[in-house]
């Protein structure tokens, strides 16, 4: 079953945030500012603005491990995923 997450920001509001680059097994707790797919079926299972969790790290591995491709991050070939951090007063003022 696929994971859920907490989303945090819209899609909108996470674009517009500056991001850094985590490795993708160190981007639990943070906000995606990437989406994040597995091919087939291409369906995201993490749009920009969503709290990553451990649950979907260990998700995307056995799914990697099953021999689906992991799309979306610009740097996926580093296995990296370009995530924000922001604050509640911070998110209210975007």
């Amino acid at each position: 079953r696929m994971p859920l997450l907490e989303h945090e920001l819209t899609i909108r509001q996470a674009l517009a945030c500056e991001g850094w680059e985590f490795p993708i097994q160190d981007a639990a707790g943070r906000i995606s500012r990437e989406y994040l797919y597995l091919y087939p079926p291409g369906i995201p299972l993490v749009v920009p603005g969503e709290r990553i969790n451990r649950e979907v790290i260990e998700y995307l591995q056995r799914k990697k491990d099953a021999g689906l491709l992991v799309k979306g991050p610009a740097n996926i070939d580093q296995n990296k995923i370009v995530c924000i951090e922001k604050t509640q007063t911070e998110r209210e003022s975007l």
